[in-house]
């Protein structure tokens, strides 16, 4: 299972200062305290050594944040970065949910997100991913070095399931093409248990694949902060 939060990010902090311990805090929509980050692990080449502040779009969500959601989140590191490359719309909210509608291409541009993932035995995997944000790096007190690669620290064998889950998510992200389709498809059928069972069959998923996919969002660029 895998819990998917940005909507409800306001700011946070992510402190990888110290190598091998990221710590932070995320500030939630409607709740008083923040969730607090004591994780292991080394984060992407832009975050390794810094401290990351940023702040969200103010936009209240709709849905509830999910109530089994621990706010002590201590885990493992995945993927950590605050440059992952999304790609946004250029034109008002109206106009591109009318090209969804009628299946046409929206203008468009890359923008940088901040991708923040973890996973431990109590939830599977947490998903921090929000485009548009002001962010403020501080200058590394550590880097990794040009051989050494972002890699992963082991994961614990009961995490194996959940994470195997998180590395097809992974991949869909990687494909544009792929997750423009997937776009089109949710504007066009909408977020019912039948309208998923119709997105899964036309993306040519099995019937577990597409379970975790609710959440992925188009960000609507023109939107104020």
């Amino acid at each position: 299972m895998s819990f998917r939060i940005g909507d409800w990010v306001m700011r946070g902090e992510v402190d990888c200062r110290v190598r091998g311990t990221i710590t932070g805090k995320l500030w939630i929509s409607g709740r008083k305290d923040p969730l607090r980050l004591n994780l292991e692990g080394i984060p992407d080449r832009d975050l390794a050594g810094c401290l990351l502040k940023f702040k969200c779009r103010c936009e209240e969500p709709e849905d509830p944040f999910p109530a089994n959601l621990v706010s002590e989140q201590t885990g493992t590191v995945g993927t950590l970065t605050a440059s992952r490359k999304v790609r946004v719309p250029t034109v008002p909210k109206a106009e591109w949910l009318a090209c969804l509608a009628e299946k046409r291409p929206f203008p468009s541009q890359w923008a940088n997100a901040i991708y923040l993932e973890w996973g431990n035995a109590t939830h599977g995997n947490v998903v921090v991913e929000i485009a548009g944000a002001q962010c403020e790096l501080s200058l590394p007190e550590w880097t990794l070095e040009e051989t050494e690669p972002d890699t992963e620290p082991e994961q614990p064998a009961e995490w194996a399931e959940a994470l195997d889950e998180f590395e097809w998510e992974k991949k869909l992200k990687e494909s544009d093409t792929t997750a423009d389709r997937l776009m089109e498809l949710i504007d066009l059928h909408g977020h019912s248990d039948e309208a998923w069972d119709k997105i899964e069959e036309e993306m040519g998923w099995d019937d577990d694949f597409g379970d975790d996919l609710e959440d992925i969002e188009v960000v609507d660029e023109d939107e104020d902060f």
